[in-house]
């Protein structure tokens, strides 16, 4: 089966997809048709004050390869790592919140209401949820959104592989890894509110890719903080294949009668 061409938009957790990918070609083993576009990279950065409305909010460099590619399905990867910014360095005046069924971990913690919180992760999603929002815009095709993978619990690999964190980390506290995990889970809710607002399908972390409390399984670190690696990516690839193929064969996933 032919899977329909691909233009795969986000920031930094594009690399585990990335890595997969180019994994699959030394291997000898059938790569996705995905073009990658890197917002992170100068000539594909957004264009700053135009409306996410406008095909116009996307550079000039963006523009013409989707001209050029002519793309049949928008991969979204951005709006990832918002939590991260906010949750993996230990705020001066520890905090917690309850959003159900997760508990409170520890009252003597400040209790912010549920409402605070999501204000707060709202404002550094902000860039990304525009980014989306120009997603529907950039192509008259089907977008489907990647979940961001869940936090790494452990601190020991948090302060060993520090990458941009090494200064904050150096002073701070890790944020304790139940907090982090209800802030990723309310990102996600967050995310999965726009991606019905705008239309867009949305995958699901992949199955067997969490440990039993729902954390990133220890395979899928990558060597920083905030990131999953190329055995992760692998498995996101095999799920995003499965649903470009649905697609190209959407008969094939009909019930028979």
């Amino acid at each position: 089966m032919t899977l329909p061409k691909m233009l795969m938009i986000g920031h930094s957790h594009l690399a585990a997809l990335e890595t997969a990918q180019m994994q699959r070609r030394a291997s000898g083993a059938t790569s996705l048709p995905i073009t990658v576009v890197q917002l992170r990279k100068p000539a594909y950065r957004m264009t700053p004050d135009v409306p996410p409305t406008s095909p116009e909010a996307f550079s000039p460099a963006v523009r013409e390869l989707v001209e050029k590619l002519q793309p049949e399905l928008i991969v979204s990867v951005v709006a990832g790592n918002a939590h991260t910014v906010l949750s993996l360095i230990e705020h001066p005046v520890p905090f917690d919140f309850v959003m159900e069924p997760h508990a409170a971990l520890d009252e003597s913690r400040q209790l912010l209401p549920l409402s605070l919180v999501r204000t707060l992760l709202e404002g550094q999603m902000r860039m990304g949820l525009r980014v989306m929002r120009a997603l529907s815009h950039l192509a008259k095709v089907p977008v489907v959104h990647l979940a961001a993978p869940p936090p790494i619990p452990s601190e020991a690999h948090i302060r060993t592989h520090p990458e941009a964190f090494a200064e904050a980390l150096a002073e701070g506290k890790v944020t304790p890894a139940a907090i982090r995990l209800k802030l990723w889970h309310l990102h996600e809710q967050r995310v999965a509110e726009h991606c019905r607002e705008l239309g867009f399908a949305q995958l699901p972390v992949p199955e067997g890719t969490q440990d039993e409390h729902g954390f990133l399984r220890p395979e899928g670190w990558n060597l920083d903080p905030a990131h999953a690696n190329a055995w992760y990516g692998e498995r996101v690839l095999q799920q995003l294949e499965a649903h470009a193929a649905a697609l190209a064969n959407p008969a094939a996933q009909r019930a028979p009668t």
